[in-house]
């Protein structure tokens, strides 16, 4: 029972170390591009151009003006750019292999011969030596009709081909079968029911030197090769900026020729939406909690006016009728005030002025009229002013005996 428990947990440490971080590293868009291609093509009149169109999504906030609520949803933005061919960028997709045969047919246009070669990528460059097939190392035939092959096999099918015998095109044939013997010199070869030889070791070969071909140089001519037309080529160039485009290489290029942003009604790019108006307070307070450590405070004291602060016109009125008139020469006749009653019980200490009466003629008539009657004023200020005037007059004495005024 315990080495099924033991077999079982380290099953499961397998699984976590092994399986889960394959799950974990995981990125459906490892270059992590903005847009997403929608088609890339060679462009008609310079093929090693390329037009990319692509597509990408953008938030908008959807604003609801009755609920104040609001949604966010995506929308598609589309862009279309001509990348040209970059000998630098080519350069680099072709040194990730799988462009045999457009690096195949530059290397052969700039040495204008076969020849076998491998990429090196550590040096930016291809190295390349004579073709096997040129390379002498086995070799079939006498004089003019010998041939000579870098295996046994193509040896064989080269020699039966310049005999005119299409060995892969022999009926009721089994295949092609070479032995090398035991001293690696010669190597019987056969085709079963039809052909058989011996090919021979070619002692004299010495094997080329690699040489070598900058990177640059090859990406130049596969260029050119898509600018002709060739399809290798002109697909190592489409390719190329599909990588560019995953890469994030096109971003800017594309958000520059990129489609205006669409805002509908009540859409807004993020944080550009309107914010509703916070709900007011259901149950405001306006009157402050007392204060904990004094709950009953001591009202503050009231502050009266000077009384000719807020009465100045009465105060005014009072001395203007405590002065004596002045005595005028004019040609108006003040008649004498009536005298004051003997029995009163408030004086001023001075008389009312005597009423004022304009006398003239307007078109030869004689006219008399009184502008002001002060004795009418001076007996109501007498009768109902006086009163309030002593009241308040006492009032403002016994605040201040009492010391209850305070300076602001």
């Amino acid at each position: 029972m315990n080495i099924i428990i033991k077999r079982f947990i380290a099953f499961a440490l397998s699984f976590t170390l092994v399986i889960v971080p394959s799950f974990a590293v995981y990125d459906p868009n490892p270059k992590h591009s903005k847009w997403f291609h929608d088609s890339i093509v060679n462009d008609p009149t310079v093929k090693s151009t390329v037009e990319v169109k692509a597509q990408r999504t953008y938030p908008v906030v959807v604003y609801d003006p009755e609920t104040g609520s609001k949604n966010t949803i995506n929308k598609p933005q589309k862009s279309s750019i001509k990348v040209l061919a970059n000998v630098n960028k080519v350069g680099k997709k072709l040194l990730k292999g799988g462009a045999h045969a457009a690096i195949g047919a530059a290397v052969y246009d700039i040495l204008l011969k076969s020849v076998d070669w491998v990429l090196d990528p550590e040096n930016n460059r291809v190295k390349y030596k004579e073709s096997g097939d040129d390379g002498h190392q086995w070799y079939l035939g006498i004089g003019v009709d010998r041939v000579f092959g870098s295996t046994p096999e193509s040896t064989f099918i080269k020699y039966h081909n310049k005999m005119g015998i299409n060995i892969e095109k022999l009926p009721n044939k089994e295949g092609l079968k070479c032995t090398t013997n035991a001293n690696g010199i010669t190597s019987y070869c056969i085709v079963e029911g039809r052909a058989s030889a011996t090919v021979y070791k070619n002692t004299d070969y010495q094997p080329a030197d690699w040489q070598y071909i900058p990177i640059d140089e090859v990406a130049q001519k596969v260029i050119e090769h898509a600018n002709d037309g060739q399809a290798p080529a002109m697909q190592v160039m489409t390719d190329t900026a599909l990588d560019a485009l995953e890469a994030g290489e096109l971003d800017n290029d594309l958000e520059a020729a990129a489609e205006p942003k669409q805002y509908g009604p009540n859409e807004y790019a993020p944080g550009t939406e309107p914010n509703p108006d916070p709900d007011p307070d259901p149950d405001p307070d306006p009157d402050p909690d007392p204060d904990p450590e004094n709950p009953n405070p001591e009202p503050m004291p009231t502050e009266w006016p000077a009384f000719c602060d807020w009465a100045t016109p009465v105060c005014d009125f009072i001395e203007w009728v405590k002065a004596e008139p002045e005595q005028t020469d004019t040609e108006i006749d003040l008649q004498e005030p009536d005298e004051q009653p003997t029995d009163t019980n408030f004086n001023f200490g001075g008389s009312c002025p005597a009423p004022i009466v304009f006398e003239g003629s307007i078109f030869g008539q004689s006219i008399e009229f009184t502008m002001l009657d002060t004795v009418m004023l001076c007996d109501f200020l007498s009768t109902y002013v006086k009163w309030p005037v002593y009241a308040a007059s006492s009032l403002f004495a016994i605040y201040i005996v009492g010391g209850r005024k305070e300076d602001g």
